[in-house]
């Protein structure tokens, strides 16, 4: 794990959108994996590797957050533990666009002790125009989400909106170290798995800067991305038969995303 500090003062095809504004292949494949179609059922309730969700953890504890919101909840996996763990927070808010999968959310959420439930809540809604008040939240945070938004710098606006000064927004995704290829922007199974809509880091840095964050951070998890890959090539043969596929058919494809993509924290302040 590499931490690089940043001194500071989507990326899918034009093709038809749901009312969140995501493309109808991202909508879908997401969908249908809260109906547990496909690898990602219960034995795969995730979509980033843990090393970063560790980390994010790492900065709520410390901080001593208390209002937290998950940005794309997906299926509740790290808010519910965050909850599980985080003894102080007083608000854990999930919000997703697939009502698939806020569903799916709250039906995990039933595992936690009464008391816990009250705290957690998962909903739909679009990330680009959040449903909460002026700095509700202290704590702000995404996973492998920023790089399917079709527009970043309105979502991160938004999650800079709702933080109160000195609130923190930590996100993860995909990196690109060269301009991503049209081949790999235009590729249905890399766009909802989050690798087509890569940027720079750079440019990460700077939509943040533009919206009003400084005291970036960005810590480099390519290395935690390259063994959950493996692991889940090894584990499921409908993901290794796909990624064998991409290699027989797209070899540069394939080559840009093995050599040219890296996973990245990515942590702002108010």
């Amino acid at each position: 794990m590499n931490k690089l500090t940043v001194q500071s003062s989507c990326c899918s095809p034009n093709e038809a959108v749901n009312e969140s504004g995501f493309s109808k292949e991202i909508y879908n494949f997401y969908d249908s994996v809260a109906k547990g179609e496909g690898p990602y059922n219960s034995s795969e309730n995730r979509f980033s590797p843990q090393g970063p969700t560790q980390k994010i953890k790492e900065y709520l504890i410390s901080g001593s957050k208390k209002r937290i919101l998950d940005m794309g909840s997906g299926m509740g996996t790290t808010l519910i533990g965050l909850a599980k763990e985080h003894t102080l927070g007083k608000q854990f808010i999930g919000i997703d666009f697939s009502e698939n999968m806020v569903s799916k959310a709250r039906e995990n959420s039933k595992e936690l002790e009464i008391e816990l439930q009250k705290k957690v809540g998962f909903f739909k809604g679009d990330l680009k125009d959040l449903p909460y008040m002026d700095e509700q939240f202290d704590f702000a945070y995404s996973e492998c989400v920023m790089n399917l938004v079709p527009d970043r710098e309105k979502v991160i606006s938004e999650a800079y909106r709702v933080l109160e000064s000195g609130g923190l927004f930590v996100y993860t995704d995909f990196v690109s170290f060269k301009p991503v290829t049209d081949e790999v922007r235009e590729h249905e199974g890399l766009v909802c798995g989050c690798r087509g809509g890569s940027l720079s880091l750079s440019e990460n840095v700077r939509i943040l800067e533009k919206q009003g964050f400084r005291n970036i951070e960005c810590i480099d998890y390519s290395i935690d991305k390259d063994e959950r890959d493996k692991r889940l090539r090894s584990e499921h043969d409908s993901i290794k038969e796909e990624h064998q596929k991409l290699v027989q058919e797209s070899p540069e494809v394939a080559k840009f995303i093995d050599e040219e993509l890296g996973y990245y924290l990515i942590v702002a302040k108010k």
